[in-house]
């Protein structure tokens, strides 16, 4: 019942702040994802303007709870926009440790896929991020602003050839203490070793670079 009211609350008020804690969206994501007893911790932080589509699926911790482990909404003067946070968690929602994710987020989490945060992954204003199967970011990697993560092309594609059908879906296994910079795509299939940094802007990726490149290198374009 607590939870019916609140969603019907959360669609009435589209709450505007600033740098402000979004407390209304705040006690909602935490008791809706969240056992009451933790969700009274405030694990889950939200600031600023926030609308909730679904949450229907899961948040994991795997730190002690405590508050402030996932920060979702800050803003950045020159980066964020004047824009919301969009998020839709229908699947599961996996956190290593600490993470932050600035504002313009819009997030969607599809049933039986997993979206998981590495202890302290730090994640830009204004990304996107869609998530169909697996999508894993190592610890303490760094996603510059408006950047663009999907391990789905959406649809499938025949070879009118060969008559094989490709999948739609891949997992994205980004490495530990990976950088990538600003306005650049992460595709299905993208796997990146530890130290990786893709140069921005527009570069993007969709495929294993573990056998192509070594660890701490430098990749960009579109290869």
């Amino acid at each position: 019942m607590l939870k019916y009211i609140l969603t019907k609350l959360n669609s009435l008020f589209y709450l505007k702040f600033n740098q402000s804690l979004n407390w209304f969206i705040t006690f909602y994501v935490n008791v809706a994802l969240l056992p009451l007893k933790d969700a009274m911790k405030f694990p889950i932080l939200i600031y600023g303007k926030c609308y909730v589509c679904s949450l229907q699926g899961r948040i994991i911790f795997e730190d002690t709870i405590q508050k402030g482990l996932l920060i979702i909404g800050k803003s950045d003067p020159v980066r964020s926009f004047d824009g919301s946070t969009v998020i839709n968690i229908a699947g599961d929602l996996l956190i290593k440790g600490k993470a932050e994710i600035r504002r313009g987020l819009h997030l969607q989490i599809n049933p039986k896929a997993t979206l998981e945060l590495g202890n302290h992954v730090f994640i830009g204003d204004n990304t996107t991020i869609i998530c169909s199967k697996q999508i894993k970011i190592g610890h303490n990697s760094r996603i510059g602003n408006n950047c663009t993560f999907m391990d789905t092309d959406f649809h499938y594609i025949i070879n009118t050839t060969s008559k094989i059908v490709r999948t739609a879906n891949k997992p994205i296994l980004i490495g530990e203490n990976n950088w990538i910079a600003g306005y650049n795509v992460v595709k299905k299939g993208a796997i990146t070793p530890k130290g990786t940094i893709l140069a921005g802007p527009y570069s993007m990726i969709g495929k294993n670079y573990l056998s192509q490149i070594s660890e701490y290198c430098i990749i960009g374009g579109s290869p």
